[in-house]
């Protein structure tokens, strides 16, 4: 890997945002719209810019809310970044949050995440937090609205009972009463038992105007064939019907993300054609079944390269499984093996994969440092995730995750070379959002 003649351990001036203030105005929160008319150019210097796998230092030029590529153009303000490491904002491909509460959003920030996909939840609660996220600073976010499932189905066991104020200790005991509520329905969650029942809700669901589409697969192959309370948040769509969701999704040009659980649903995502998955097989490693076969989790070669071949995005959530058990257990240490066969076979496969916290009041960077500890990836492997295919694989119709001219010029100022060491992609000195500089935010007192 090509290094750049820089040491790794420049840091930014502690001057840089006050520098900041004096280059741009008052009102520089206040970003003029693009138009065809020439707008004023802000020349960044003296800094690491990322390129493919490697840093070249010089500068860019930022109007508007782009990069461009005149770089004769004159500038209005002229910004010395010190010798920052410039990289493309992070993202989260695969989170809950963001539902009718906007109290990750600060962390977000701090994070440098300015791209997040909420892979489920109430267009209501969308609504709730729309003006909230129109403040500078605040990521750019996709909403699925409600997930597509079937009678019964995940994600219901997690959004009923917290409309009837049903703590998760009585699950079990209320099971029953949790069946026949429907609070949610039409909302949070979408029953779809067969074709018939997609045809009938089909205009419901594009009426939220969601911005991908979230199904769930759930053991498929073994769907039962009228859904019972005793499949409660155990199954989800047949595989007829999730076929045919992506059939319509992408006839209106709709990308759809499938939740997977064995290696049965992970094949079966591959051959409906989804755009992305959500999870690695045995995210939740027998927590519900401890006799489930360990097989059946592990995703085949051939539908690994299958995966790779389609560009079909995943997000492994490697941290989910020790919310379920301590990470020095027997469990998680047969899980981590299972996450470690099935990457190298995706990595093996070409499969793009992308960082997702899945786990509400969570942000990003868990997922890192989860994916770091199973010793597959390099800082280089995981800066490329985090900053160059989440933001894509979340708005691909967009130019982010690069910093080339066109592209917009939302990026991240790191005191430190991010490929030499995980813990520069916390070291975020400077945040600029569609060609707003945002002030630097400090860390929470007990952040690690």
């Amino acid at each position: 890997m090509r290094r750049s003649t820089k040491p790794s351990a420049v840091r930014l001036p502690p001057a840089l945002p006050a520098l900041l203030a004096l280059a741009l105005p008052a009102g520089a929160c206040v970003r003029p719209p693009d138009s065809g008319a020439r707008l004023p150019v802000t020349r960044y210097v003296n800094a690491y810019w990322l390129e493919g796998d490697r840093f070249v230092h010089g500068g860019r030029g930022v109007a508007g809310s782009r990069f461009i590529d005149d770089t004769s153009a004159p500038a209005a303000r002229r910004v010395d970044l010190g010798g920052a490491w410039v990289v493309p904002a992070f993202g989260d491909a695969h989170t809950h949050n963001l539902d009718g509460d906007a109290s990750t959003i600060a962390a977000y920030r701090r994070e440098g995440v300015a791209y997040v996909q909420v892979l489920t939840n109430t267009p209501a609660g969308r609504e709730l937090i729309a003006s909230v996220l129109e403040s500078p600073g605040a990521p750019k976010v996709a909403y699925a609205n409600g997930g597509i499932t079937s009678t019964y189905g995940h994600p219901m066991i997690a959004y009923e009972p917290r409309a009837m104020g049903i703590d998760w200790s009585e699950f079990r005991a209320r099971r029953d009463e949790i069946c026949a509520s429907r609070l949610l329905e039409g909302k949070a969650y979408w029953f779809v038992d067969d074709e018939a029942d997609l045809e009938l809700r089909w205009d419901s669901i594009l009426a939220g105007r969601p911005d991908v589409l979230k199904i769930f697969l759930l053991r498929a192959a073994e769907h039962p064939e009228e859904p019972a309370c005793d499949d409660f948040g155990r199954i989800g769509l047949a595989p007829a019907v999730a076929r045919e969701v992506v059939r319509r999704a992408h006839a209106r040009g709709l990308r759809v993300w499938a939740h997977v659980e064995t290696a049965d649903d992970f094949a079966l995502a591959v051959d409906i054609g989804v755009d992305g998955i959500a999870h690695l097989p045995g995210y939740a490693f027998r927590t519900v079944d401890p006799d489930e076969p360990r097989a059946d989790y592990l995703i085949d070669r051939a539908t690994a390269h299958r995966t790779g071949e389609a560009d079909i995005v995943v997000t492994p959530t490697v941290s989910l499984i020790s919310s379920y058990a301590r990470e020095d257990s027997v469990l998680v240490r047969e899980a981590r093996a299972v996450q470690r066969e099935n990457l190298a076979r995706l990595i093996d496969g070409g499969v793009r994969i992308a960082i997702g916290s899945d786990w509400y009041g969570r942000t990003a960077w868990d997922e890192v440092e989860a994916l770091a500890s199973l010793g597959m990836f390099t800082p280089a492997d995981l800066l490329t995730a985090w900053s160059v295919t989440t933001p894509r694989a979340i708005f691909p119709e967009r130019r982010v995750g690069t910093l080339e001219p066109g592209a917009e010029a939302t990026f991240l100022g790191l005191s430190c070379d991010p490929r030499e060491r995980l813990e520069c992609l916390r070291e975020i000195e400077l945040r600029v959002t569609e060609g707003i500089a945002l002030e630097t935010v400090a860390p929470p007192a007990n952040a690690r």
